[in-house]
């Protein structure tokens, strides 16, 4: 009885997992697709983002899967929100504590931001990354060490590869058109989580919509 149980959490971890990955490679191609028709051609780095959305996305299904033991389409949401919200806010603090020290105009014209901006916002990032995991180990009850691992991994994962370009938002001199630019960036980053979390849940509908059944 025993193994057969674990077999059943093995089987259910491997395929949220598996989710996970498809969905994250779909959401970077969906963005792709998208930063191409309103922004710029980026398809010469779309096997390397794939790869990159396909960890993310391993990650954030492990993760759930790990915090959630039946799983839920309004608490899959709300994690995946949160993220959003812990990016927000990432925004809002690299504004209230940096001074400018580059025009958006020469962050745009240089390409990927300079190694230095990302120096010095990198104790920002840091700190974010810690106070994610530990608000989100509040939020959605992490006990176990195990828990705690997989939710700090995936939070590093997103600061990481998201983070980084966030962080530095408080260190660009922003005009009032470069505040469309930013919004821009928030409406990829809220594209690629939208997709993600939708094709995970299509993904995974036999598994919530089972367990919604079972709640009735």
């Amino acid at each position: 009885m025993i193994r057969h149980q674990e077999t059943a959490t093995l089987a259910r971890s491997s395929h949220i997992i598996r989710s996970g990955a498809i969905a994250g490679v779909i959401a970077v191609v969906v963005f792709t697709v998208a930063h191409h028709l309103f922004t710029s051609n980026i398809w010469f780095s779309l096997p390397l983002m794939a790869l990159v959305g396909a960890s993310c996305g391993m990650y954030l299904g492990w993760s759930y899967t790990l915090l959630t033991p039946s799983a839920s389409l309004r608490r899959w949401l709300a994690y995946n929100l949160f993220y959003d919200g812990a990016f927000l806010l990432l925004a809002l603090t690299s504004v209230l504590i940096f001074e400018p020290v580059i025009t958006m105009a020469a962050l745009i014209a240089d390409g990927p931001p300079p190694s230095e901006l990302t120096a010095q916002a990198l104790p920002l990032t840091a700190f974010f990354t810690v106070f994610t995991a530990a608000v989100e180990t509040l939020i959605f009850g992490a006990r176990r060490l195990t828990q705690v691992g997989a939710m700090l991994l995936s939070t590093v994962l997103l600061m990481l590869f998201l983070g980084m370009n966030v962080a530095i938002i408080g260190l660009v001199d922003i005009s009032a058109a470069g505040w469309a630019v930013v919004a821009e960036f928030f409406a990829y980053i809220l594209l690629l989580n939208a997709v993600f979390a939708a094709v995970f849940a299509l993904l995974e509908r036999p598994t919530f919509v089972s367990q919604r059944g079972a709640n009735l």
